[in-house]
């Protein structure tokens, strides 16, 4: 695919499809819609009723360890309203319960139902397969350096 520049500034121009991406953004986005299409081509393989692609994240986090939406939102870094609209999603799929804390009727408890660890567990090895795939032409130092870039660009 051809490069084309932007009107009114020649030296900039916009790459598309997977091979042409060059800015950081660009080549992240790449890697996250091969990991997403993984997730889903391996849902879609198992059986399991498709989950929003927005959901994978919250899925898997939600089997590791239960909590309230305001849990699993600070957790997955994003606005409650956000946490509590997939976990509405996971909850109509069968994938979430929900259950009102005793002490604070207010404060609902999340958890994944033994078919939403099922599918986490089948996102999980989707995604080390996906893993092994991209990062098998770097060698073990490479990898300890790249995972240690990523560790430091999230803080």
């Amino acid at each position: 695919m051809q490069p084309r520049s932007f009107a009114g500034s020649p030296d900039v121009q916009v790459v598309t499809g997977d091979r042409g991406a060059r800015t950081t953004p660009e080549r992240l986005a790449v890697v996250l819609r091969r990991y997403r299409e993984a997730m889903k081509d391996a849902l879609e393989a198992q059986d399991y009723r498709p989950i929003p692609q927005t959901a994978f994240w919250f899925t898997i986090e939600l089997a590791r360890r239960p909590g309230t939406v305001g849990d699993l939102a600070r957790r997955l870094e994003m606005t409650k309203q956000a946490a509590s609209r997939l976990a509405d999603q996971l909850a109509a799929l069968g994938y979430c319960d929900r259950e009102r804390s005793e002490t604070n009727r207010r404060q609902v408890l999340l958890s994944a139902t033994a078919e939403g660890q099922g599918a986490a567990m089948v996102l999980l090895a989707a995604i080390q397969k996906v893993d092994a795939s991209m990062l098998a032409s770097l060698d073990k130092e490479q990898r300890e350096v790249f995972h240690l870039a990523l560790g430091q660009m999230l803080g």
